[in-house]
């Protein structure tokens, strides 16, 4: 409409002013006031102020009458007519022309070089090739002079690099951020240095001056594509690397060269194309150089498609093992790269199409480099932000762990957030030029649905770091004890329950979102709640064993029947609790056998390890055993056993000896008994016994046996009644 409108208002100009020149001077003269035609400028709204009052000025100062008419919007039946607007219809039609037009200019690219010779040697007061490269270098060279003296000035300034390496990036960061203030400052100096000397030895009006002026344009850019690479990369010194990028020297000269190839195409081929006015022809030159360029971008990226899954593995948690979606992402992120390189390329054939097209062209080299930059610091800041918060501080509460785990997920979501907003800045002509109705939604719903996106990934972040935090960290196994439970493996009541909240409340935030992205889609989500609503009636109805599982769980749970890590008795199953799901629970025998069990067939359940537990046993001592030494040195051993480090602090009640519970023909059964925390009652028990064994046997206290004790005055009948108790043999078959 721009590009229309301007070509209108040049045709009128252009007429009146034919017919002001075909009427004779005098008569001109004599009736000026009469002869200036009246122009009337249409607008519809989408002109800029700067621009409409640039052209309302140019036309007044001639003494033409100026009115504004405004246009008139399009009626119904045009736009159905039109089928689309405008802006959606023309993306692949622009893009066939820019590439049409480029691709047809390509023969006609070595032109471009005579006109630039024209253009030279149009101005009289530039000199020779020669001593025009021998000036620029001379100017380059101090510069770079300059700049080298800053950074040895500086050497000395700031921290020293961390001792050892690999290093923490909290340890690296603050002296890598002095390098950059001194990288910065240098290039500052330079770019100064060499703004000076151009305009002292060039002249700014003749054609060396003006190429001069456009190469120390770009200087900028090449400086800052210098400095974040020596920021990011450290070439030279590895103690400074911020990423484990393999190979970083290597990448860091291909960084370079691309840099000073472009910034030389985009001063030569952009920056002069209007002085040298050969538009048609640099078109050529621009997609050859830019199809080169966008080559070398998808090989870099797939030469470096290792080094940069790396990279993004690197940014998971250490200690922990990369997620499944970052694996993901590892193998597609240099795939991602490459075939952004090409849709740049696409953009970048649709500025040769459009007016105004260096927007688009600087636009898309600046979307290159966020799309490299933006996943870097959003890596670099989630290290950053968990080795600062999550490392270090073991007494934290389940809550500060979510909390801080939260604001480590956000920290790496703001780089993200940041690139984005720094995305919509580059491309803000564009998507305010575009007033469709439908750009509009389609940039209004987008918005819409990163925002729900981003809410329910912060929430679902937030609850699987808060139930990890709750969730018991190591577990242990039962061995062949039936009671014997490690204490750190029998959870809490919240710790049991954990896995079923963890799924149903997840499952709640992860649906309710696909809702509301699925609304800012425009999809209506009324009948498909409806239909979640009977289908669930239908499971219902055709499921009634399944409702009695999940109801009879329920109401477990609710009563604290058992925990995962408790020792349970169903009446048919023993075994420990390990798992407790929505259905069922699984228990793992002694002997290793895992038997899940549905809640609907559970009856009475026995617990074997709650609170508290008292173990009773017997011991066979002689008739002839002292029973008072027996219990003074059973009463010792409970004593030392509640002093041992290990078992002592499981004590309730200590160990002692009960008293004699009955006398038999040939033993004396005397019984001990103390309390203890349940899943340490059974190894107290084994260790009581061997300390006791060891004790009585030091103080000559005689357990039972099963001999046969013969008491006689006569020999013949001891002598039959020994031959009667000696084992029979048997025979050889």
């Amino acid at each position: 409409m721009r590009a229309l409108f301007s070509r209108v208002v040049k045709c009128l100009l252009a007429a009146s002013f034919l017919v002001l020149a075909s009427l004779p001077q005098d008569v001109a003269a004599q009736q000026a006031p009469a002869a200036k035609v009246p122009v009337t400028i249409i607008v519809d709204g989408t002109e800029s102020p700067e621009a409409l009052k640039k052209l309302i000025d140019r036309i007044a100062a001639d003494d033409h009458p100026v009115s504004i008419g405004f246009a008139a919007k399009p009626s119904a039946a045009a736009g159905s007519q039109t089928g689309k607007e405008v802006p959606s219809e023309e993306v692949f039609d622009l893009f066939a022309r820019g590439l049409g037009a480029g691709w047809d200019a390509i023969p006609r690219a070595p032109e471009y070089f005579s006109s630039f010779a024209r253009w030279w040697n149009s101005s009289p007061e530039s000199s020779g090739l020669f001593p025009y490269l021998f000036k620029l270098l001379a100017t380059l060279g101090i510069s770079g002079v300059a700049g080298w003296l800053v950074l040895r000035l500086l050497r000395s300034v700031g921290p020293p690099p961390p001792a050892a390496e690999p290093a923490p990036l909290e340890q690296k960061m603050r002296p890598a951020l002095v390098h950059l203030s001194k990288d910065v400052a240098a290039a500052m100096v330079l770019i100064v240095v060499a703004s000076f000397l151009a305009a002292r030895i060039f002249d700014p009006l003749a054609a060396e001056g003006k190429l001069t002026g456009q190469l120390v344009h770009v200087l900028p850019l090449l400086a800052g594509y210098i400095i974040i690479g020596r920021f990011l990369l450290s070439p030279g010194e590895p103690r400074l690397r911020l990423f484990t990028l393999p190979r970083a020297e290597h990448h860091f000269r291909l960084l370079v060269g691309y840099a000073i190839v472009g910034a030389i195409l985009l001063a030569i081929f952009v920056g002069l194309n209007g002085e040298i006015g050969s538009a048609d022809i640099a078109s050529g030159i621009l997609i050859t150089a830019t199809t080169l360029v966008t080559i070398f971008r998808v090989w870099w990226f797939w030469h470096a498609r290792q080094d940069i899954a790396t990279v993004i593995l690197s940014g998971a948690p250490p200690g922990t093992a990369p997620s499944v979606p970052r694996r993901a992402f590892a193998v597609a992120g240099p795939w991602l790269l490459a075939v952004s390189a090409l849709l740049l390329w696409a953009l970048g054939r649709i500025a040769e199409a459009v007016p105004e097209g260096e927007k688009w062209a600087g636009a898309t080299g600046t979307t290159q480099v966020l799309v490299v930059l933006v996943p870097i610091l959003a890596v670099g800041a989630s290290i950053l932000a968990h080795q600062r918060l999550l490392t270090g501080d073991p007494a934290q509460t389940p809550l500060q762990v979510a909390l801080r785990t939260l604001t480590v997920y956000l920290s790496g979501a703001a780089a993200w957030l940041f690139g984005l907003v720094l995305l919509g800045w580059t491309w803000r002509y564009h998507l305010i030029e575009s007033q469709s109705a439908e750009g509009l939604t389609v940039l209004r719903n987008g918005i819409g649905i990163i925002a729900v996106a981003v809410a329910g990934w912060a929430v679902t972040s937030f609850l699987n770091a808060l139930f990890s935090a709750y969730s018991p960290q190591a577990r242990s196994d039962a061995g062949d004890d039936n009671l014997a439970i490690p204490a750190a493996a029998v959870q809490t009541r919240l710790g049991s329950v954990l896995p079923i909240l963890r799924g149903f409340t997840l499952g709640a935030v992860i649906g309710l979102t696909i809702l509301l992205i699925l609304t800012q889609l425009g999809f209506g989500i009324g009948p498909l709640l409806a239909g979640f609503g009977i289908f669930g009636l239908a499971i219902s109805f055709g499921s009634q064993t399944l409702v009695k599982d999940i109801v009879s769980g329920f109401f477990f749970m609710v009563e604290d029947a058992f925990r995962v890590g408790e020792y349970i008795d169903t009446g048919k199953l023993k075994g420990t609790v390990e798992r407790i799901s929505l259905r069922s629970l699984q228990l793992r025998h002694q002997s290793g056998l895992l038997h899940t069990v549905p809640f609907g067939t559970l009856g009475s359940v026995t617990n074997a390890s709650r609170d508290w537990a008292t173990i009773k046993f017997s011991l066979r001592l002689d008739r002839a055993a002292d029973i008072e030494k027996a219990r003074k040195a059973i009463k010792k051993i409970g004593i030392e056993m509640q002093a041992d480090p290990e078992y002592g602090k499981s004590f309730l009640t200590p160990l002692k000896m009960q008293g004699v519970d009955e006398i038999a023909d040939s033993a004396i059964i005397i019984r001990a008994k103390f309390t203890a925390e349940p899943p340490m009652a059974s190894s107290i028990q084994r260790e009581a016994l061997k300390r006791i064994y060891l004790a009585f046997k030091q103080a000559g206290i005689e357990f039972a046996s099963n001999a046969v004790t013969v008491r006689s005055n006569d020999p013949a009948e001891a002598a039959a009644a020994i031959a009667s108790a000696q084992p029979i043999a048997v025979p050889a078959a």
